[in-house]
């Protein structure tokens, strides 16, 4: 739900970087991992996103398999040493947990088989799940103000009936915005808030789109489509901030590379160097 999310979007800093397109040989003779990612149900699969990343460090690498289903990690962007591996690609789970060692030199290998996974609900993002709830946009667009503390998961997973989403959802309105599940801040003008009983067409909305009725959701869930062609080519670079209730807002970078952000979670200022890893 929110903890895992908090990692991928709130708690790290991201810088991506477009490279000009190679040639299959050019690019193993560059890498320092390469290797192919593929099912039972697609062969080899274009647009996994697959993250690399050592044990202890708070720097994760990603790269997005090609149409040949090759993924490829240059030398500049991994350090000699041993990597796990791990995947995005809504609908499938990696068949066997895969590992990695880099070294100087020759470019190291690991292919990745993946499997369907039996929780696709679990791994669909906000938009997923917008696209995927029957409703108006106005209806839908009332959900925008959940995703602020936490994703719309929670909401689809929950077996709240309308009377009970009027007291949850008067409850919410009474959270700061800077509040989260690990860390909920109530605001000191209980005013701010509305009767139960106002919330009563959002609470009869989320009831016919969450649990309450069924062990099941009576909707398809529908996926966006993995990246291709040219939006396979980038490396995106991820710096976890360790604290899990910081959350980077207005990130700038200094003309000395230095990442200046205000913490939104947490109230401070922070300043976070990509070379040293100093924060």
């Amino acid at each position: 739900m929110r903890g895992k999310w908090t990692l991928v979007l709130a708690a790290s800093i991201a810088a991506t970087i477009f490279l000009p397109a190679v040639n299959a040989v050019q690019a193993q003779s560059q890498a320092a991992l390469t290797g192919i990612v593929s099912s039972v149900a697609e062969g080899k699969m274009e647009g996994v996103v697959v993250t690399a990343s050592r044990p202890g460090s708070i720097v994760m690498v990603s790269v997005t398999t090609d149409a040949d289903g090759r993924y490829s990690f240059p030398r500049s962007n991994l350090q000699p040493g041993q990597y796990a591996l791990a995947i995005r690609a809504v609908g499938y789970d990696i068949d066997t947990p895969a590992k990695a060692t880099v070294a100087n030199g020759k470019a190291a290998t690991a292919d990745i088989r993946l499997k369907k996974t039996g929780n696709l609900a679990g791994q669909l993002t906000n938009a997923e799940w917008l696209n995927s709830v029957p409703g108006t946009e106005d209806q839908k667009a009332q959900l925008l103000n959940c995703v602020s503390c936490h994703t719309l998961e929670r909401v689809m997973r929950s077996t709240h009936d309308s009377n009970e989403w009027t007291l949850v959802l008067a409850r919410m309105a009474g959270y700061g915005a800077v509040s989260q599940p690990i860390k909920p801040q109530r605001m000191l003008d209980r005013n701010r808030t509305r009767a139960p009983e106002e919330y009563r067409r959002l609470a009869d909305y989320l009831a016919t789109i969450n649990l309450s009725a069924a062990d099941r959701w009576s909707y398809e869930l529908k996926t966006l489509p993995r990246p291709k062609g040219r939006d396979t080519r980038a490396i995106v670079t991820q710096y976890d901030m360790v604290r899990p209730t910081t959350e980077p807002y207005d990130v700038l970078v200094d003309k000395d590379g230095k990442v200046w952000y205000t913490d939104f979670g947490e109230m401070f200022i922070g300043k976070f160097n990509p070379k040293t890893l100093k924060l």
